[in-house]
């Protein structure tokens, strides 16, 4: 049977590692000190089935791959996510705490603001606080619903920006590039600014994004004005908005 079936219990210790599992569910449940490393998971695999969370404490998922995944209710605590694949995974209901990755996140998202507030989530907000992703490739990645930023560890510049009181800054940018045709006039800016607008209207305040979100549609030296420009706009000079 290649099916990873956990449901209504406890399982501590176990090595589930270097499989392709048909199907995985887990259904609120606790998970503690068990090896996922060199899974590979897709569509077919829930971490947090069911209406109340699954949690996974001290957990390793590293060198594993995840592709669609559905993460569900889940609470992952003190996980090891080393040289891991993610992609198009949004962990909407789930939540991070003192977890470590390295690898890619590719088109993912993570919020803090659930789907649903009900007695069963057993809470209003996500957690996400003191997780290290400096190890992390971020490819088309978001941090949406208010997450601090700041009780995070985020990989550096060049290639990540953090946009400060994006409320603001956005506002204060959309003035300046009024004076700056090559960027006002350009489409794929405007469609950009749709997008950190979308990330700012769900609650988030300071904004985080890959310098290749700006780079996929814009040539390099509008990439350096704009990148002047947001950081600028929110904090007062250029290379405290950049980390």
């Amino acid at each position: 049977m290649n099916e990873l079936l956990i449901g209504w219990e406890t399982v501590e210790g176990e090595d589930y590692s270097g499989r392709r599992w048909r199907e995985i569910a887990v259904t609120e449940s606790n998970v503690l000190n068990c090896n996922f490393s060199g899974i590979i998971m897709s569509r077919s695999a829930t971490l947090g089935n069911g209406r109340k969370p699954s949690t996974y404490l001290d957990c390793v998922f590293d060198e594993s791959r995840w592709d669609r995944v559905l993460p569900g209710r889940a609470t992952f605590i003190g996980c090891s996510f080393h040289n891991v694949h993610i992609s198009n995974v949004t962990f909407i209901d789930a939540e991070f705490v003192n977890c470590v990755f390295s690898g890619t996140l590719e088109h993912v998202t993570f919020s803090a603001r659930p789907r649903e507030l009900d007695a069963d989530l057993g809470r209003q907000v996500n957690a996400y606080r003191g997780n290290d992703f400096s190890g992390a490739q971020m490819i088309d990645f978001a941090f949406r619903g208010g997450i601090d930023l700041d009780q995070q560890i985020l990989p550096g510049p060049p290639n990540y920006v953090t946009i400060r009181n994006a409320r603001a800054a956005l506002a204060r940018t959309r003035s300046e590039i009024q004076h700056l045709p090559s960027i006002a006039n350009n489409r794929q800016w405007q469609t950009m600014l749709m997008t950190l607008n979308d990330e700012m209207q769900t609650g988030q305040k300071d904004l985080f994004i890959p310098r290749s979100f700006l780079e996929e549609n814009l040539p390099p030296h509008l990439v350096n004005q704009l990148i002047a420009i947001l950081t600028r706009s929110g904090t007062g000079s250029a290379s405290d908005g950049v980390s």
